[in-house]
Order: structure tokens, then C-alpha cells, then sequence
């Protein structure tokens, strides 16, 4: 009798269409947004952050959390744009027919 070879089960755990689409979407945008914050913050330091003439008198951990906030929420905001426009749209069947037919 020939052996037959092992192979795994296949997983059942496998992520929802929902949970897919958050992964593309959620992790580029946590990438770029820490790349942009470390990129800002290694230029600016933030006691020197000025708001309408007044000087930000806050923590400088509370301003790197504030700036990768707002880095993360432009990211994801602009990884879902590019996502959506991506997705192929929903098409109708195509009707396969002979060039030859009438």
C-alpha cells in the first residue's frame, strides 16, 4: 500500500472579509503614522509647539500621544480611501454568447 503523505488540517480560525479589510486598512496606517510622528518629533521639540500665539504648556509624553493620534486618524483615513478605490467593483454576470449568433 503506497504512504500517503501528512498533510495539516486547514485552519478554521480563518479571519472574517471585515477583519481583512481592517488589517489592510489599520496596520499601513499605524506604520506610516509612527514613522511620521518619530520624523516630527525628532525635528520639533514640544515645549516649543505654539497654538494661536500660546504656548502649549503640556506634557511631552501627552504631546507625542496627541501627534500620533492625529498621524494615525490621517493615515487611516487616507489607507481606507486608497482601499476603497481599490476594491474591484460589484459586476453583473457576463453573458457569453457567439460572435456568431443573433
Amino acid at each position: 500500500m503506497p504512504r500517503i503523505p501528512y498533510a495539516p488540517p486547514p485552519p478554521t480560525h480563518l479571519p472574517s472579509s471585515g477583519a481583512k479589510a481592517a488589517m489592510v486598512v489599520l496596520w499601513p496606517a499605524f506604520l506610516t503614522a509612527a514613522a511620521l510622528n518619530a520624523a516630527f518629533f525628532s525635528l520639533v521639540d514640544p515645549h516649543d509647539l505654539v497654538v494661536h500665539g500660546v504656548p502649549l504648556e503640556i506634557d511631552k509624553l501627552a504631546a507625542y500621544a496627541i501627534g500620533f493620534a492625529v498621524c494615525f486618524f490621517f493615515s487611516a483615513l487616507s489607507s481606507f480611501m486608497t482601499w476603497s478605490l481599490a476594491k474591484p467593483p460589484e459586476s453583473q454576470p457576463i453573458e457569453r454568447r457567439s460572435p456568431y449568433s443573433l
